[in-house]
């Protein structure tokens, strides 16, 4: 469990995390506002989408300005790479030294690492949790949903390199899949009870995994508001809605 802005990952229904994947400055900030004006408890800011990315000073900027929007939202701060799905092609250590520079900023609550994408994850991961940021480390494939023993090795390759949340992104290519991630969801929340865990399978047959994690031990699931950044993504207000039905059914 961690609790941050009175936000709780961890316990009860999952937290929902809004995409932004705008390209200027001025509409991600105008959807900062206005996501948070909404009352959604964590925007995730797909900065691989930024069109000054690669300008350490245009996105601690941005960031500047994002701050006073965020005072009871979380702040995702994400790169993702074109080898895990993502827009960014940028090298190893502008990759890091970006990370860092979000992980150190007031505006920002999390930072999302990809785990497979650095020669050395666990040294990168103790340097944004120096700076009391909480660090989620992913792996995502857009092809298939591996084998689940492999995918374990993983997590546990995730957890003892200190991450904060491991998160688990596959693609299903039948109904089977769907039913490996979430045996794998509830495996790893059997094995490591006090660590968090994030999974989701994406596609349309995957859906089902975006509003069970109260079920089987997923703390996010990530709902559109507009353009979704991953196939699959529900609607945020109609998962709402699901997640509160799904809740209410557990606590009776």
């Amino acid at each position: 469990m961690i609790t941050r802005k009175g936000i709780t990952l961890g316990v009860g229904t999952p937290v929902i995390c809004v995409p932004i994947v705008a390209e200027k400055k001025e509409e991600i900030l105008a959807q900062i506002r206005n996501l948070s004006e909404s009352g959604f408890s964590m925007i995730e800011w797909r900065a691989d989408f930024f069109d000054q990315l690669k300008d350490p000073d245009a996105v601690r900027a941005l960031l500047d300005e994002a701050a006073p929007l965020l005072s009871d939202t979380l702040l995702l701060f994400t790169i993702r790479t074109k080898a895990q799905g993502g827009q960014a092609a940028l090298g190893e250590k502008l990759i890091a030294n970006l990370e860092a520079l979000a992980a150190g900023h007031a505006a920002v609550d999390l930072v999302d690492v990809e785990y497979l994408e650095f020669q050395r994850p666990d040294k990168h991961i103790r340097r944004l949790k120096k700076q009391d940021c909480i660090v989620i480390t992913s792996h995502h494939d857009f092809q298939k949903t591996p084998d689940p023993d492999i995918l374990n090795k993983l997590i546990a390759h995730m957890y003892a390199d200190g991450t904060d949340i491991a998160k688990i992104a596959v693609m299903p290519k039948e109904r089977a899949d769907v039913l490996k991630l979430l045996e794998l969801t509830n495996a790893v929340h059997c094995e490591w009870p006090d660590k968090l865990f994030v999974s989701m399978s994406m596609g349309g047959i995957g859906s089902i995994s975006r509003v069970c994690g109260e079920v089987f031990g997923s703390c996010i699931t990530f709902g559109s508001v507009g353009s979704a950044s991953a196939p699959g993504q529900i609607e945020a207000g109609k998962l709402a809605q699901v997640l509160g039905v799904i809740h209410d059914s557990l606590e009776k």
